[in-house]
């Protein structure tokens, strides 16, 4: 059987939008960028009985567009403050049914959860969406902006999916966070550490709520970007949940900001971990641009001292 995978590194920065926010968002990428298209996403997760590729952070699906349906897998990835890095494989299908010759093939195999056996992978949950393109350019690099709208639907139930996705085509991660920051002086965007699959395997009911874990005993920096995680999920609990926050995450929020100043004091990002801590303390609206401007200012300068290899 020809095999025409596609192996890739995805880079990119996830973002979550205020539904009432996405008609500014879309009139400003219409100015400043390309659009490239629209066109409506059908997607559907598998997973053994056991949950085995959400216990190894991966993801496996079949997307459906008015062009053709392909098979993806992602694995495990890795996130360098709020920046989301995974491999990725894709494959074209002759119809929108999955086809397990394709990961067992050596290279996948050597990337695939112990113990997954793929004659039992089954749907787990759906994803059905809206996507608007638009393409940005600067300076030789070359970003894809992707706005989703939709939901997320499992066991009869349903949630609303409204997200941005900027993908790294060519360049710099620097224009990344570059472009965020440009785009929330118009509207609110919130990184997200939270994946459509995550989402998905929640309303299944088969996702443990996150937990934070101690920060590890290592750089200044990798502990930094372990206590900003926390605060960002935090973040986004309290944000999006439909009702108000509780005593308890009130106190854990808190709690997650205590620690990441007493980490940052006397480091060179003292000053940008206390404007955020002041700017995020209190937070109560989605529509809160200067927090979440203050969220992506310290994400960036985090993923800076990260890949510059600087653990302060």
């Amino acid at each position: 059987m020809k095999n025409n995978s596609a192996m890739a590194d995805e880079i990119e920065l996830k973002l979550r939008i205020p539904l009432q926010s996405t008609g500014e968002l879309i009139d400003c990428l219409n100015t400043v960028a390309d659009a490239a298209g629209q066109q409506t996403l059908s997607n559907r997760y598998f997973d053994t009985p056991k949950f085995d590729l959400l216990r190894a952070k991966a993801a496996l699906r079949i997307r459906t567009t008015a062009n053709g349906a392909e098979q993806t897998l992602k694995t495990r990835g890795r996130s360098l403050a709020g920046l989301q890095v995974r491999t990725e494989w894709n494959w074209p299908l002759a119809s929108a049914e999955l086809n397990t010759a394709f990961l067992q093939t050596d290279e996948v195999a050597a990337c695939w959860p112990e113990g997954a056996d793929p004659a039992q992978l089954m749907p787990v949950f759906s994803t059905d969406f809206q996507r608007q393109k638009w393409l940005w350019s600067e300076a030789g690099s070359r970003i894809e902006i992707v706005l989703d709208q939709g939901a997320v639907s499992a066991g009869g139930n349903t949630r609303p999916l409204c997200e941005v996705e900027l993908e790294l085509l060519d360049g710099e991660p620097e224009l990344l966070w570059q472009t965020v920051l440009q785009l929330q002086e118009t509207v609110p965007l919130w990184l997200s550490d939270v994946s459509k699959a995550e989402r998905g395997y929640q309303l299944a009911g088969a996702a443990p709520r996150w937990q934070a874990i101690p920060a590890p005993q290592t750089s200044v920096t990798e502990q930094m970007s372990v206590l900003l995680t926390a605060v960002q999920r935090q973040l986004e609990d309290l944000l999006w949940q439909d009702e108000p926050a509780t005593t308890e995450q009130q106190v854990q929020l808190q709690s997650s900001l205590s620690a990441l100043l007493a980490v940052a004091g006397g480091t060179e990002l003292a000053g940008d971990a206390e404007a955020f801590c002041a700017s995020v303390a209190n937070v109560s609206s989605l529509m809160d641009r200067a927090a979440a401007q203050a969220l992506t200012q310290l994400s960036q300068r985090l993923w800076q001292k990260l890949a510059d290899g600087t653990g302060m």
